[in-house]
């Protein structure tokens, strides 16, 4: 059986955030054998898990693993606040508005594609195993501009473009990352992706993809993660492939 916890990210460094003992009256308990996820988008709330009042702010991340008790709902300390949910159950996404009357809106509601869908649940279970939890959190920055845009809309502002490249890399630990698929991800050239993201970065993509996949490895192998678990993650043909990489990528960082 996988082992239930559940955390509160912080928005700038997945601090976890202080709860309170805490009994809603009135409010329906949920326990179920599904994952499910927000992004605080704006505004402060109550969140009720395991018994406990957890504020939850702007950036934050509250993952709900299988078979934990929370409560759905606001309560008269809340302020005005929106939030992006994802559900395993059901495939799920959609955005709230939460006024101050206790009432809230669904804003929008739609499914969330196979392939989001799949990384979601790859990068929540990664975390739940102690795992690096950055991809995660770019992953849920990525959906939200997924949420408010349709696919290759992306303006031609250079600091979207880069910024949307680097999320789409740190959500993937730097897997199937190539230019091909990122000129089909942002909607342009792959001179001018590339061009745009040095500029604005100061490195090159494939720099930027070994970074994220240091990382990544870092926190694995602390992890206890065998290294063909680490070489599947990000995309490496085999584990002597990875660790080919890894001595020389390493080696070559060892000064910096």
């Amino acid at each position: 059986m996988n082992r239930a916890k559940h955390i509160v990210f912080d928005g700038n460094f997945y601090a976890p955030l202080k709860t309170v003992p805490y009994a809603v009256p009135g409010k329906n308990i949920e326990c179920h054998p599904s994952i499910e996820a927000f992004l605080q988008l704006e505004g402060t709330c109550n969140y009720f898990l395991n018994g406990s009042k957890i504020r939850v702010s702007d950036g934050d991340i509250c993952l709900v693993f299988p078979w934990i008790p929370h409560q759905n709902g606001f309560d008269l300390e809340d302020s005005v606040c929106e939030q992006l949910w994802l559900m395993q159950e059901g495939k799920t996404f959609f955005r709230i508005r939460h006024e101050l009357n206790s009432q809230y809106s669904i804003i929008r509601r739609g499914k969330i594609p196979a392939e989001y869908h799949m990384l979601f649940l790859r990068l929540a279970r990664n975390f739940q195993n102690d795992s690096d939890p950055e991809p995660l959190k770019a992953f849920f920055k990525l959906f939200e501009l997924e949420s408010r845009r349709e696919l290759h809309h992306l303006s031609n502002n250079k600091s979207d473009i880069a910024e949307t490249v680097k999320l789409y890399i740190t959500s993937r630990n730097g897997a199937n990352c190539s230019m091909h698929e990122l000129e089909k991800y942002t909607g342009f050239c792959r001179s001018h992706i590339s061009h745009t993201f040095r500029q604005e970065c100061g490195i090159t993509i494939g720099e930027y993809i070994n970074v994220i996949r240091l990382e990544y490895t870092r926190h694995a192998l602390a992890a206890g993660q065998k290294q063909k678990e680490i070489a599947g993650a990000l995309g490496f043909s085999s584990p002597a492939a990875f660790w080919q990489w890894y001595r020389k990528f390493r080696s070559d960082n060892s000064g910096k």
